[in-house]
């Protein structure tokens, strides 16, 4: 029998926000759309968070309008945002392995990302999502 997986699409816009519920059965991959929410992007204005509580009721209004209608919770969404404030970067993370004859570790890939985060950015951006590109060790990829 195949499960069936939820998935929830959050499109945050300059004059809606729009979120959609699907139910895609894994054995075909097809999705039905099981729920769907639209609010007033009532705290954004051309692309720009202008009011940060407004944005996060408009988000909730929308979000709980489609859980509503697909009868189930929403916990994850994949997000559409787009504007010339949204940007990416490349940033390297250079750490020491304390015992250079073992095994890499688990908590050596964490400490690693977090010092590719240590870079300087303004006070009104935050980093959203760190993406690993690459791992270099004794200059091998």
């Amino acid at each position: 029998m195949a499960r069936n997986k939820i998935i929830a699409s959050l499109d945050i816009g300059s004059s809606k926000i729009r979120v959609i519920v699907g139910l895609v059965d894994e054995k075909t991959g097809v999705p039905n759309i099981i729920g769907v929410g639209i609010a007033p992007s009532t705290g954004i204005r051309k692309s720009m968070v202008i009011d940060v509580e407004e944005t996060i009721n408009s988000i909730a209004s929308a979000l709980e309008d489609a859980e509503r209608m697909a009868g189930e919770p929403i916990h994850h969404v994949f997000l559409g945002i787009n504007g010339h404030h949204v940007e990416s970067s490349n940033s390297k993370g250079v750490i020491a392995i304390a015992n250079p004859n073992s095994e890499i570790m688990e908590e050596d890939i964490d400490r690693v990302l977090e010092a590719a985060q240590a870079v300087s950015i303004p006070s009104n951006r935050r980093i959203l999502r760190i993406i690993p590109k690459s791992f270099t060790v004794d200059e091998q990829k």
